[in-house]
């Protein structure tokens, strides 16, 4: 997992301040041998216990339907429109949690 810009709230172009929202969820990754596990929300969930009350953004290829099953778990929801990546084909979708 990494904290980000708020690089993509700007880009899904949702009726939301960016100023909003302090932090970015990105590259949460599983390995494949892992994966089927919900090991993607138990670090997802680890992290929004230490960052209790902060509104945050996640973004995510709109492919990755077993990450937004994740966010949707963790409370967040789609924000924006996708929009192009500029380091993989797929587009990606804006999640926010407030």
């Amino acid at each position: 997992m990494r904290f980000a810009s708020r690089q993509g709230l700007a880009k899904a172009r949702p009726e939301l301040n960016a100023s909003n929202f302090e932090f970015e969820l990105g590259w949460v990754y599983v390995h494949p041998s892992a994966r089927g596990h919900r090991l993607a929300s138990s670090l997802v969930q680890e992290l929004l216990s230490r960052l209790k009350g902060t509104a945050i953004y996640a973004t995510c290829r709109v492919d990755n339907t077993r990450m937004h099953a994740s966010l949707f778990r963790a409370g967040f929801r789609q924000a924006g429109t996708p929009y192009p990546s500029k380091i993989n084909d797929p587009e990606l979708r804006l999640f926010v949690r407030s």
